[in-house]
């Protein structure tokens, strides 16, 4: 099953496969991931969570916090199910920062911990972020955009769309750049690297996440720009197949 609805998560009591929690990048939704999930659907029983103030969480307000995002991320998607199947936390960008504070909530809650840590296009949260994107002139904030790699063309020259996307995009990464890091107590669960050759990360700030665990660390490099997931998808679905073997195990 593939859940991208916080009001049908109990469904996952139901299931016995391992669950994939996916967290969306800047400008994301629950349904930014579909053509990278939908042949995973064998193997996981997968959850695209949605942030508030876009798709299934429009009833909510923007929140340019990402402290308020992760806590609403946790109480709707993840409280409401205690699980005691193996689990994968995934996120990509703003996911993987989302990723590494829900991993902590879940600890302090005391609940059972992942499985395996997935992140992509994201040094580690210690790494201090770009602070002044969101406070660009709409020109200057697509540029810089553009040259960060993935946005579509058919949204760069459709301003429709970019009067859509441009005020979820500028809370997100004010939610990224004002975000305060704090030193906590790492996890104790492997976890998976991946970057693109072409984006604007060095190795420095991605062995850090090494200080987020005392697990494993695996870095994986793809061809690509900051959205090289789209562009690598048998390989990256693969690996995520020889993820959920691994921990079906623990079943």
């Amino acid at each position: 099953m593939i859940i991208y609805d916080f009001s049908e998560i109990l469904k996952l009591l139901h299931g016995n496969k391992p669950v994939l929690f996916m967290f969306p990048f800047a400008g994301g939704n629950a349904y930014s991931y579909r053509g990278l999930i939908e042949p995973l659907e064998e193997y996981y029983d997968i959850v695209c969570t949605e942030l508030p103030g876009r798709n299934n969480s429009s009833q909510y307000p923007l929140d340019n916090n990402l402290d308020n995002l992760v806590d609403f991320v946790f109480k709707k998607w993840i409280q409401p199910v205690n699980l005691e199947r193996p689990y994968i936390l995934y996120g990509h960008s703003m996911g993987g920062i989302m990723l590494n504070l829900i991993a902590r909530k879940i600890m302090e809650n005391e609940r059972v911990e992942p499985s395996y840590l997935i992140v992509s296009g994201c040094a580690a949260p210690s790494v201090r972020r770009d602070q002044d994107l969101y406070k660009l002139s709409s020109f200057g904030f697509w540029k810089e955009l553009e040259k960060k790699g993935g946005v579509p063309d058919y949204i760069l020259e459709n301003e429709e769309y970019k009067d859509y996307l441009e005020p979820i995009l500028r809370n997100d990464f004010e939610a990224i750049e004002t975000y305060n890091y704090k030193e906590n107590r790492p996890v104790n669960v492997d976890m998976t690297v991946m970057y693109g050759t072409e984006e604007s990360l060095d190795q420095e700030s991605l062995v850090k996440w090494q200080d987020e665990t005392t697990g494993e660390l695996e870095i994986l490099s793809f061809p690509g720009d900051h959205f090289f997931l789209f562009k690598n998808k048998p390989v990256i679905i693969e690996h995520l197949k020889n993820k959920a073997e691994n921990i079906s195990q623990l079943i």
